[in-house]
């Protein structure tokens, strides 16, 4: 891909990404943003890296630690700052995949990633019947987190089998 196509692509993508933020209301498409641009600015990164062949899951995995990140920012200016058990150490497999696949690119790291985005999709999935059931009780906010998790694990999970069968 030349440079102005992909140049094209990142401007289209940002603008996008603010105005799906700014429709669903979350810091004006801050936190959809901010995780693109980091995301393609990695995977871009990691194109002349050892993890090249993993250079599209590094960039989705930076841009999804972009989202935790400004999730828990926005949640201590709330004063809403929670994180369970499993928050916390499926935050902390998330950074120790994300930093071994870089210093040393391979199947063990890129496993460890795609069970913890499994057991988020597991977890997703077990969260779409209440919320289908009763959307009347759920937050906006939270269906919609649970949706972008989901899409999260998808795509790293498609992205990290696909770098694997190289």
């Amino acid at each position: 891909m030349n440079k102005q196509v992909a140049s094209v692509a990142v401007v289209v993508g940002v603008v996008g990404a603010a105005l799906v933020g700014r429709f669903l209301g979350w810091m004006f498409g801050l936190q959809f943003v901010l995780p693109i641009v980091v995301g393609l600015a990695a995977a871009r990164a990691f194109e002349n890296h050892k993890a090249r062949q993993f250079a599209a899951p590094l960039g989705v995995q930076a841009g999804y630690l972009t989202y935790v990140a400004l999730g828990i920012v926005i949640a201590l200016l709330r004063g809403q700052f929670y994180i369970g058990f499993f928050g916390v150490v499926l935050h902390l497999i998330s950074v120790v995949g994300f930093v071994a696949l870089i210093v040393q690119p391979g199947a063990p790291p890129a496993w460890l990633l795609i069970l913890r985005h499994g057991f988020s999709l597991v977890r997703v999935l077990q969260a779409l019947p209440p919320i289908i059931k009763s959307t009347a009780y759920i937050s906006r906010a939270s269906i919609v987190e649970t949706l972008i998790v989901g899409v999260f694990s998808v795509t790293m999970i498609a992205l990290l089998l696909r770098a694997l069968r190289r």
